[in-house]
């Protein structure tokens, strides 16, 4: 398990904040725990907002049967591809110092599927599963504040561009978001099958190769 003030500390003497005179600022903290509604809720953006008047950071706390509990900080931006530096500065130097991980997330591995077209970039924090609740929340508030800091003055007259809601990704806040939901639901659930598939055939395989190798053996000796 790894203390987040030990992530933290590498990037705070040097975290950038976002700033910009004309382009609005804005953080989503997602209310559910459903990874595939916070994921639909990503794409909803992506295709409902000109991310070239708006900067979107969503937040959320998801938990998982694979993964269990995480913190899923993406920025959303038509100019993804050259913030990201910046942007993991920003969230690993707002961590508490008691957040619990798991592990030390590995930027390098996110940066494989980067372009100059990219208009979103997720970093993905795996916690201990005896995280609590108040220093998540804590987590999320912190890298939310950081984010809509416009200025080294917080009472400077462009925060009025910035702003921090609390939402629920269902139909009722996002129209259509539980059709993109659905979308993915059937995608993954069709990745998984092909997974299977690949390890039956593999344990096939290995089935058919052992019995070959006992055959021979039975014939060498």
């Amino acid at each position: 398990m790894f203390s987040a003030n030990k992530v933290s500390s590498v990037y705070c003497q040097n975290a950038k904040r976002f700033y910009s005179s004309c382009v609005r600022k804005e953080v989503f903290v997602s209310q559910s725990r459903d990874l595939l509604s916070n994921v639909a809720l990503e794409d909803w953006v992506g295709k409902n907002v000109n991310l070239k008047t708006k900067t979107l950071l969503i937040l959320s706390n998801n938990v998982t049967k694979s993964s269990g509990v995480d913190i899923k900080a993406t920025l959303l931006d038509a100019q993804t591809f050259w913030k990201v530096k910046d942007f993991e500065e920003l969230v690993l130097s707002s961590l508490p110092s008691d957040l619990p991980l798991k592990s030390i997330p590995n930027l390098e591995i996110n940066h494989d599927g980067l372009d100059p077209g990219s208009q979103s970039y997720s970093i993905h924090l795996n916690l201990s599963e005896d995280v609590k609740t108040k220093t998540v929340l804590q987590a999320l508030e912190t890298i939310g504040k950081n984010f809509l800091k416009t200025q080294e003055n917080a009472e400077s007259e462009n925060d009025g561009l910035a702003h921090l809601s609390l939402v629920r990704p269902d139909d009722g806040w996002f129209p259509g978001l539980e059709k993109i939901r659905a979308e993915l639901e059937d995608m993954f659930s069709q990745v998984e099958k092909l997974k299977t598939q690949q390890l039956k055939i593999r344990d096939k395989k290995k089935r058919v190769s052992r019995g070959y190798s006992q055959i021979q053996n039975s014939f060498g000796q």
